[in-house]
């Protein structure tokens, strides 16, 4: 089934995602003075919100009639392994700071701390 307005929901929710990590976690000084930057940043944490929101009722109307596979869980929980060691592999490699013992382990684990959005996808 193709649904080209839930589908232009879908990215727009991906780029409110985007925009929502832009905004919190881009290295931008806060003062206490209201400008048009901390505004506009403001607005953005808040559409990312809202755009995660979306995208997980999105995937759940989708998910909805589809029934439980087995293999599809193992894909996507290898796929889930895979990255959290590709992103350890590369931390490690700039010699972050971030790269504690309590981190590696928490990156071998397939499912563990560090991908909580994961879990919950998971679990939904």
């Amino acid at each position: 089934m193709r649904a080209s307005n839930i589908e232009l929901l879908r990215i727009i929710s991906m780029i409110l995602i985007i925009m929502h990590h832009f905004s919190v976690h881009g290295c931008f000084p806060f003062t206490p003075d209201l400008t048009f930057n901390k505004v506009f940043l403001q607005v953005f944490g808040l559409g990312g919100k809202a755009g995660v929101v979306a995208f997980v009722m999105i995937t759940g109307y989708f998910m909805v009639s589809s029934s439980f596979k087995l293999h599809k869980f193992a894909k996507l929980v290898g796929q889930i392994w895979f990255y959290s060691i590709a992103m350890l592999g590369v931390a490690m490699g700039l010699g972050l700071d971030t790269v504690t013992s309590r981190n590696m382990m928490l990156a071998l684990l397939p499912i563990g701390a560090m991908s909580w959005f994961a879990q919950n996808f998971l679990v939904l």
